[in-house]
């Protein structure tokens, strides 16, 4: 077997690999021989061209959001016998964890080579910025008595450093919330007397009533809620006896007083 006139193979059988730059026409020749005759034929290959520096338009850039993996569609680079290199920080083995502080684009250079080849292409990964949640501290439930002031202080923390707004629900009546400062001056008719065992507790003067209320702290299109249960009891006051005018009758009149 001679390829191009140069002898590759006395077997039976000869493969033609044809590798990157063999583009072209190849002429291979057979020869056969039992000693005493010879018979030859001879083939035109024709190899077409690869251009591998094509395999890099198909790698396109991409986006993702923090704590997003990151990982380049790539194609098959071994099966064209090319070895291929990624910038960071992706890396070589086409894995990028994402964090919450790596927001921004990132431009990735992509290179692919062998002996005597290689071509290289530049992509942007853009990582978007991923709000997190305010975080919230645990806020102490509350008891007072009728008439008397509860004021509760939050303490909430941005771990992007966003602004923080807060807000309650349900919006009680005396009560205020300006910043992280809720104020509820509660009064006599706080707490309602409502059905038989309200009453009963009161007569032993252990009537209290739950509020509920739920503060959110927003930040962004993120938010964190706490709900606080404040437990205001009832206080009994006094009678207040009316006051009473002297009174001037006839002897042998009826007087009825009704305080």
């Amino acid at each position: 077997w001679e390829l191009d006139g140069k002898i590759v193979s006395e077997e039976e059988s000869y493969t033609y690999n044809a590798d990157y730059g063999d583009a072209g026409q190849h002429k291979i020749d057979i020869l056969i021989s039992d000693g005493e005759e010879e018979q030859e034929n001879e083939w035109t290959l024709t190899v077409n061209k690869v251009d591998r520096k094509e395999l890099l338009d198909g790698i396109g850039g991409i986006r993702v959001h923090e704590q997003d993996i990151v990982e380049l569609s790539l194609p098959d680079f071994k099966k064209y016998n090319l070895e291929y290199t990624i910038s960071e920080p992706i890396g070589d083995d086409n894995y990028w964890q994402t964090g919450y502080d790596d927001a921004g684009t990132y431009p990735i250079t992509i290179t692919i080579k062998d002996r005597e080849f290689s071509a290289s292409k530049d992509v942007d990964v853009v990582v978007i910025d991923q709000d997190r949640p305010p975080i919230f501290k645990p806020i102490a439930n509350a008891w007072l008595k009728e008439n008397q002031k509860v004021t509760i202080e939050f303490e909430a923390n941005d771990p992007d450093n966003d602004e923080i707004e807060f807000y309650m629900e349900p919006l009680l009546n005396g009560a205020s919330l300006k910043g992280n400062k809720f104020e509820w001056v509660t009064n006599y008719d706080t707490v309602n007397k409502e059905g038989g065992l309200d009453k009963t507790l009161n007569k032993f003067h252990l009537l209290y009533k739950p509020f509920e209320i739920t503060f959110t702290a927003k930040s962004k299109g993120s938010e964190a809620k706490q709900s606080v249960l404040i437990m205001v009891k009832d206080v009994n006051r006094a009678p207040v006896l009316t006051e009473l005018y002297p009174i001037t009758v006839d002897e042998g009149q009826e007087v009825i007083i009704e305080p």
